[in-house]
């Protein structure tokens, strides 16, 4: 058995690791027990107006799986952003096998809440993706005003209006001629991601992909 193995299970005795879902424990090297099979969302669709070439989510923001997307917002578990990782990497190859990404772009948050936080949760998602395809992270590439409030805060309408005054492409030099994929932990009306996408490629880039943790379905 080599040395990291051997001292993965070694560590996994004293810390035994736990679903991701249902906390019971499990296997060293899993992430989710027998009884916890991920069901993913894959591609949506919405009705918000976008230059979106494509957009995903990995599961919906029902159940446990809800779970995900809270805990990734709290920035203190590396095997879950890993595991997170992982399962985008199934879902570009799955149904984008023919995209080429050239740079992944975090959904920016605001500096004072990044200083209050202590970091960005889209940013821990987008790490261990980058490494594993091999792709660039820009977590400057895009920025958000100070003066932006919440989306969930707001009506739709003024969802919209939010989004749209609330992000700006700050390289646009990086973002020219570029496919870029967006990175955010939760999708509801889309105006996020469609104001960020407007912003690349307003800039110049030449396509915009999109995947989100969770997907949450409007209520009619």
């Amino acid at each position: 058995m080599p040395l990291p193995e051997l001292l993965d299970r070694l560590v996994s005795l004293v810390f035994p690791q736990r679903c991701l879902l249902c906390d019971s424990l499990v296997e060293h090297d899993d992430f989710l027990c027998e009884k916890c099979a991920l069901v993913t969302v894959g591609k949506i669709s919405l009705d918000t107006p976008s230059r979106i070439a494509g957009l995903m989510a990995v599961v919906e923001y029902t159940d446990n799986a809800r779970g995900l997307v809270l805990d990734a917002k709290k920035g203190d578990n590396p095997r879950l952003y890993t595991f997170l990782a992982i399962e985008i990497e199934r879902l570009i190859a799955r149904h984008w096998g023919d995209a080429h990404f050239d740079l992944i772009a975090p959904i920016p948050t605001t500096q004072g809440r990044r200083k209050a936080r202590g970091f960005n949760q889209t940013e821990l998602i987008a790490a261990p993706l980058g490494k594993r395809c091999g792709i660039p992270v820009q977590a400057d590439l895009l920025t958000r005003a100070e003066s932006s409030k919440t989306q969930h805060e707001l009506s739709e309408d003024a969802r919209r209006e939010n989004a749209f005054a609330s992000y700006r492409l700050s390289r646009p030099e990086l973002a020219d001629s570029k496919t870029v994929l967006l990175i955010d932990d939760l999708i509801t009306t889309g105006y996020t991601m469609s104001a960020c996408a407007a912003c690349l490629l307003t800039g110049g880039a030449t396509a915009v992909y999109a995947i989100a943790i969770g997907y949450r379905q409007r209520l009619m």
